[in-house]
């Protein structure tokens, strides 16, 4: 009798198993409403097709993406297998702005509220030391003072030479990651203020295309037992 009962309870479990199963397998999936869609991923991206980007919708499972350039020369790419990514390139050499959009249709066919997101296209050429420096003519723009001239220099490998840091005469050197990040690195440095040690660090990017090279340094000094700091923006722009 007791085995008899154990055999009833486990049919017993076994028959709600597969009712609820059978139950789910009914859902009715015209019933998914997706909503609005938004889009993530990087608000910029370098032409001339050297980057490549990846934007991300809302994932839902059984759900089609249509991925659409309203603006702009990109060319999109539906990731292989996720299809709620899309993989970006940007086919400009000049600096320009770009709008994408997605919209989702779930598995039952219904159709969800798109998303649009704004891309800036900034103007990519690969590294020419030639084509960045030219005659070495720079106007010089540092945060809250007036424009000046510097020089800059090759002085050989990857690295470049401004003669004249903050109007102060002090040469600085920077070296160029001659990749397609475009990172600028000064050379930290130490120079004599009055009869006080400085010292100078900082980094920043360059643009072969746009012929400018930004570097935020910052300046260190001893004076006694006081320590004093100071910081700024360089905007160097090819005359």
């Amino acid at each position: 009798m007791k085995n008899y009962l154990n055999k009833f309870i486990t049919v017993g479990i076994l028959s709600l198993i597969i009712l609820s199963c059978k139950q789910k397998d009914e859902y009715d999936w015209a019933k998914v409403f997706p909503g609005k869609q938004i889009i993530t991923g990087s608000d910029s991206i370098k032409g001339n097709n050297i980057d490549t980007s990846q934007y991300f919708a809302i994932p839902r499972g059984g759900s089609k993406y249509d991925w659409v350039v309203v603006r702009g020369p990109l060319t999109i790419t539906e990731d292989k297998g996720h299809p709620f990514i899309a993989v970006i390139k940007a086919n400009s050499e000049k600096d320009t702005n770009a709008l994408i959009t997605v919209t989702e249709t779930t598995w039952g066919g219904v159709q969800g509220t798109s998303d649009s997101f704004s891309i800036k296209i900034s103007c990519f050429t690969p590294f020419n030391m030639e084509q960045l420096l030219g005659n070495g003519q720079f106007n010089c723009y540092e945060m809250n003072y007036f424009p000046y001239k510097v020089n800059i220099t090759y002085v050989g490998g990857d690295t470049i030479e401004n003669n004249n840091f903050f109007i102060t005469g002090w040469k600085l050197k920077y070296v160029l990651s001659e990749d397609k990040d475009e990172i600028v690195k000064i050379v930290p440095a130490s120079f004599n203020l009055d009869g006080e040690t400085v010292y100078v660090k900082g980094q920043g990017h360059y643009s072969v295309c746009d012929r400018e090279i930004k570097v935020n340094f910052a300046i260190t000094t001893l004076f006694g037992d006081t320590i004093t700091n100071g910081a700024g923006l360089d905007r160097f722009v090819h005359l």
